[in-house]
């Protein structure tokens, strides 16, 4: 694989309180009895990955360090930030730009999904695009969750996104609170993708492959601190906008540096003939409806992922899973659509369905448990 994976693992998931603990950060809690980690790293080793960079926090670095060990065919480059830190996606990448020297591609280490990267990557470079960011469906939650309601981000719930649907490219992303009641937009966008399709119910993933150049720009513009509300809006608005007059951007040399620059000296190099007029395109891979994509980033997600997760796994790896969990499973049981944790011990005449238990749990015998998840203290 041509591009360097870089696993955001640093957050602080304080939405996810109720599951999370010291010695249990928000990477570690578990979804289908697998760390949050583990789905990272494992849709990156699907789509071929071997090695990654992992920025974790210090307080955090013990534990990971223990989830990862003895992951077969995968190494990491593991980067701790201070747990006072309060960098944003951006700011983690300028960090650690001198271990950057290709196209990357950036995964947060809360996404769920069964979709393959390398559709995503495809889509990246048959374009020779400068920024590809993916979205899923956003998906009503079943489950009331008790205890005090934490309110959504607006990014998050208000996202308008506009893709040409001829081929996929992202010509507009802005949050409903930066626009108001109404927006235009502009002539010359739809001059040139007379096509558009908008959509209001779209989440980002968080997932992105991301131009070497234009994390060269970024390294230079020191006040974008996050990708999807900051870095991405920029880029699409800039791809209509290349003979603009604008002023220069001092670099860290002294030199004028505006981002079109660095784009067309990579540019030159590196384009196919055909998409040489077009530097910083950015192109949008929305998950198709019959894929399962979600981001654990709240109690709602993390409940609804453990419930319906079984449902995107084939029964046959569904029970190898829960064979070889080193589980006591009472033959008198009936266990149908759930996921058993390791050493879990199930009783006589139990009825369970559609329901997660974490590792060494115990039920007791003629226990009835539906929808649920169950983890051990």
């Amino acid at each position: 694989m041509e591009f360097q994976a870089v696993i955001m693992a640093a957050g602080h998931g304080a939405p996810l309180s109720m599951v999370t603990t010291g010695h249990r950060p928000k990477p570690l809690i578990t979804v289908a009895d697998k760390p949050l980690i583990w789905h990272a790293i494992n849709i990156l080793q699907c789509a071929g990955f071997k090695t990654a960079i992992l920025v974790i926090r210090e307080s955090h670095a013990k534990y990971i360090e223990t989830a990862i060990h003895g992951v077969a065919n995968m190494s990491f480059d593991i980067v701790m930030i201070d747990d006072d830190s309060d960098w944003g996606t951006a700011d983690t990448l300028r960090k650690i730009k001198d271990k950057i020297y290709t196209d990357i591609l950036v995964i947060s280490a809360d996404i769920v999904m069964n979709c393959s990267l390398i559709d995503i990557v495809n889509l990246f470079r048959l374009n020779n695009a400068a920024f590809t960011a993916v979205f899923s469906q956003s998906l009503p939650s079943n489950f009331i969750i008790p205890g005090r309601k934490i309110k959504k981000k607006r990014s998050e719930i208000e996202l308008i996104v506009g893709v040409d649907p001829t081929d996929n490219r992202l010509v507009f992303t802005r949050t409903q609170s930066d626009m108001g009641d109404s927006f235009t937009l502009p002539k010359h966008v739809l001059r040139s993708h007379p096509h558009i399709q908008l959509y209001s119910s779209l989440i980002d993933a968080h997932i992105y492959c991301i131009r070497k150049d234009i994390l060269d720009y970024l390294i230079i513009k020191q006040d974008i601190s996050s990708l999807r509300e900051e870095l991405l809006p920029f880029i699409v608005d800039e791809q209509f906008d290349q003979t603009a007059d604008r002023p220069p951007i001092s670099s860290p040399a002294g030199k004028d540096l505006p981002i079109h620059n660095l784009i067309n000296q990579y540019n030159a190099v590196n384009s196919s003939p055909n998409n040489r007029n077009d530097v910083s395109s950015c192109y949008a891979y929305i998950v198709k409806e019959s894929s399962y994509c979600r981001r654990i980033n709240t109690i709602a997600n993390f409940c609804d992922s453990n419930r319906l997760i079984s449902q995107f796994i084939d029964i046959e790896t569904l029970k190898s899973m829960n064979e070889s969990n080193s589980n006591d499973i009472s033959h008198k049981s009936d266990i149908t659509e759930s996921i058993i944790g390791l050493e879990t011990v199930i009783n006589d005449y139990c009825i369970i369905k559609r329901s997660i238990f974490g590792v060494k749990c115990l039920i007791d015998s003629k226990s009835k448990i539906f929808d649920s998840i169950i983890m051990a203290t």
